[in-house]
């Protein structure tokens, strides 16, 4: 199990709601964690797949009576409270009260099944198109990639990739410029408005128009964005975590009119072409060393921000955690200017240096906030969301909190 409470916190999908069939059961995967998916009545469950009697899948089992789940080798039953009631070996016999299953919490929502190995009390991700009844909502993925859930939500906000990947689509190479936008931290997650750029055929009409994006990160794996043009269009996302780079990309978009083209295929289709880029980058995981990865100078960008500097922030991030450090950094190429606290402009990112700014944003969060734990015991591409609320999460690439 990928042991980072954060994540283990918060909901995840894990498969369609028609995916149950009659019931089920079903097997997922969740965190390094194998789980069996039923359902029983209107009651979803999510448990360790695992009968505790000699550790076979009760995956492979069935649902009887609609009540109870049964296991596939010996017929140990249990109930919905993951108690088990029976052995047939031994009818006669009162199971032990060691003979329970490991139980998590399920629930249905957005015509998916959603789990956590938490305790529940979070929101399961969604945004304001998904309520509004102007919008119809459709929904696409899962896509399996071999990739790390903060891989998959830095490229959903990577609107720089447009023209090189999605050549023709959402993007032209004659036009790859990006205009400088806004970036603020609330209660609610990271919000990122007045993002420009032009696209060939936004809205999957055949028509080519400037759009308007404003985009919000939710969780540390779920993120949203709503398109400002001709037509409203959004797009939620939620990635599911398997394993440390082993994902699925869940979407779920809501419009106000009636595109020429099936928007799934038109999905679909986009994905096929973030695949391989995504399966391709390395490292794998999401790195806090700046170093790893290739940035841009500008002589604008916080000049006074020496090498000592960097190492001290370098510094501060290994003693914070690996992942929580990581994650705090939405954008890493800012300039100086503060916003009154808040976020500063975000320069475009042919103009941005992340040197300097990687680690500004950790002076902010409150004393209380700063402790994590070992980073061997991190997920890479989680974050901390301790003080700051929802300010973590992986993309950084598009926003970050002001300098120190």
């Amino acid at each position: 199990m990928i042991d980072d409470p954060v994540l283990v916190e918060d909901w995840h999908p894990v498969a369609r709601v028609e995916d149950l069939g009659a019931g089920g059961p079903l097997a997922v995967r969740l965190l390094g964690e194998d789980l069996v998916v039923w359902r029983s009545g209107d009651e979803i469950h999510a448990w360790r797949d695992l009968c505790v009697h000699r550790g076979t899948r009760l995956s492979l089992g069935k649902v009887v009576d609609g009540v109870r789940l049964e296991c596939p080798y010996h017929g140990w039953t249990y109930a919905t409270d993951g108690c088990c009631v029976l052995m047939p070996a031994h009818p006669e016999q009162k199971p032990p009260a060691k003979a329970r299953v490991t139980t998590f919490h399920a629930r249905e929502a957005h015509g998916v099944i959603w789990a956590t190995l938490g305790s529940g009390a979070a929101e399961i991700p969604s945004f304001e198109l998904m309520r509004d009844p102007a919008h119809q909502l459709l929904r696409s993925g899962p896509y399996r990639v071999h990739a790390s859930g903060p891989r998959v939500v830095e490229n959903f906000l990577d609107v720089g990739h447009f023209p090189f990947v999605h050549e023709g689509i959402l993007g032209d190479r004659s036009r790859p410029e990006i205009e400088d936008y806004e970036a603020v931290v609330n209660a609610d997650g990271v919000l990122a408005t007045g993002v420009k750029v032009y696209q060939p055929d936004p809205y999957a009409t055949g028509q080519g128009s400037t759009v308007t994006y404003t985009y919000r990160v939710h969780r540390p794996l779920s993120a949203s964005f709503i398109k400002h043009g001709e037509h409203s269009f959004g797009m939620l996302l939620s990635v599911t975590p398997h394993d440390a780079v082993d994902s699925s990309a869940w979407m779920w978009m809501a419009m106000n009119y009636e595109p020429t083209s099936e928007m799934v295929d038109f999905q679909d289709r986009i994905f096929a072409q973030d695949r391989p880029i995504l399966e391709s980058q390395r490292p794998e995981l999401l790195p806090l060393d700046l170093q790893a990865e290739l940035h841009l100078r500008l002589s604008m960008a916080w000049p006074s921000a020496t090498r000592s500097e960097c190492r001290r922030r370098s510094s501060m991030a290994t003693a914070l955690g690996r992942s929580w450090a990581r994650n705090l950094i939405f954008a890493t190429d800012l300039r100086t200017t503060r916003s009154r606290g808040a976020f500063p402009r975000v320069p475009s990112p042919t103009t941005r240096c992340s040197a300097s700014w990687s680690l500004s944003c950790l002076s902010t969060a409150p004393e209380s906030s700063r402790r994590a734990p070992s980073p061997t015991r991190l997920c890479d591409g989680s974050a901390r969301w301790r003080g700051v609320g929802a300010a973590s999460f992986s993309a950084r690439r598009h926003a970050a909190l002001s300098p120190p």
